[in-house]
Parts: C-alpha cells; structure tokens; sequence
C-alpha cells in the first residue's frame, strides 16, 4: 500500500477510454484550505504522449511552477515582495513605490503562471499613450522584472518560469541627465532636508518623459 501511495504522489496516469489518459500529479496540502490538492491533466494519444506530459509537470512541480495554490499567486504579490525587499535592505524606497504604483493597476491581478509578453506589451502601449519615453518605461519595466527574479529566488520559488520583458530602445537621452544609479548615489549623499527635493524633481521628470 506504502509503494502505491508513493507512486500516486509521485504522479498517475489512468485510462480513460481509447486514446484518452488522466495525468494526475499531487501538489501537496494547499496552504489556505489544508485539503490534498492535484494538478489534472487530459492527453488525447498514445501512453507514450501522456508519459511525456507527466515528466513535464514533475519537472514544473520539482522548480516550483507548480504548486498547491500556484494559481492564486498574483503579481502583485511579487510586487510586495519587491517593495519588502527594499526595506529590508535599507534601500532608497520613494521611487520604487511611485512605480508600484503605475504597475500594480495592470499587472497586480494576473496570476503568476498566466503572465505573458502580451501584458508587457499591452503596459508599453498604456504608458507611451501617456507620453512616456522609451527609458522611463524601461525603469518601470526593469523593477517589474526584479520583483520576477525576487520571486524565482524565493524558497521555495513563487516564479518557475521567468518571463521575457522587453527593453526599449532609448534614442532620446539628453546631455545632463543622470540615470537612476546615479540619482540614487547622489541622493544617499544629501541631507535630509534636500532628499525629498531631489526625489520630487527626478520623479516629475521621468514622468514627463523627459529622459
């Protein structure tokens, strides 16, 4: 009995009838409900065809893309993370939370597992029919794509498979504007009283698009 249960969690394949299998892979106890939770999948073919499924989900179980409760795991929870880990090391967090902020209302619903190129490419139309240049979407885009790599870190991961996000070519740099390194440098230099200047005027910048 011990073998069989083992096999099971390790992952089944049943027949369903002539060309038509159940792949069943079991995740674990779901973190909010407690209950057994399994991934189930129908594979029209041959075994051989749902032996292959099998071993891909395995793997996908094995890295963390697939979990108990993966499929409620939103991006804004990366999000979060990502302003967390800010804190956490003491870094310089007003931008970062002022990106959060155009991020969080497009990217904060979608599952983890369901993040695509597409909603990349949907937030570059948005922000570009808002007058933003290519570089002030590129820092937006790259704190995005930190919270993924935070996530991917995480043990155990919340990220299997990180995306591709797109870097925009910058063709409008103009001569006397720092990058954000180099803001960030010169802001941990200032006193107190002139941080928050140089932190309104860097952000009411890059939000003219004026890169």
């Amino acid at each position: 009995m011990a073998g069989k249960a083992s096999r099971a969690r390790a992952g089944q394949i049943i027949s369903r009838g002539k060309g038509v299998w159940l792949v069943r892979v079991y995740l674990g106890r779901d973190p909010e409900t407690g209950r057994r939770a399994y991934h189930n999948k129908t594979i029209h073919g041959n075994k051989e065809e749902a032996q292959s499924e099998l071993d891909k989900l395995r793997s996908a179980k094995n890295t963390g893309a697939l979990a108990a409760g993966a499929d409620r795991r939103l991006v804004g929870g990366l999000l979060d993370d990502l302003l967390r880990h800010y804190r956490d090391n003491n870094q310089s967090i007003e931008w970062a939370e002022i990106v959060v902020n155009h991020l969080r209302p497009v990217f904060g619903k979608i599952p983890i597992p369901k993040f695509s190129t597409t909603h990349v490419g949907r937030y570059i139309d948005k922000r570009r029919g808002q007058g933003r240049a290519n570089s002030t979407i590129n820092r937006e885009l790259a704190l995005l794509r930190k919270a993924f790599t935070l996530g991917a870190e995480h043990d155990p991961p919340k990220v299997g498979r990180m995306p591709k996000i797109t870097t925009l070519k910058e063709n409008n740099v103009r001569k006397g504007f720092f990058e954000h390194d180099q803001y960030l440098a010169l802001r941990g230099a200032l006193p107190d009283e002139l941080k928050a200047m140089l932190t309104f005027g860097y952000t009411r910048d890059a939000e003219k698009g004026k890169s």
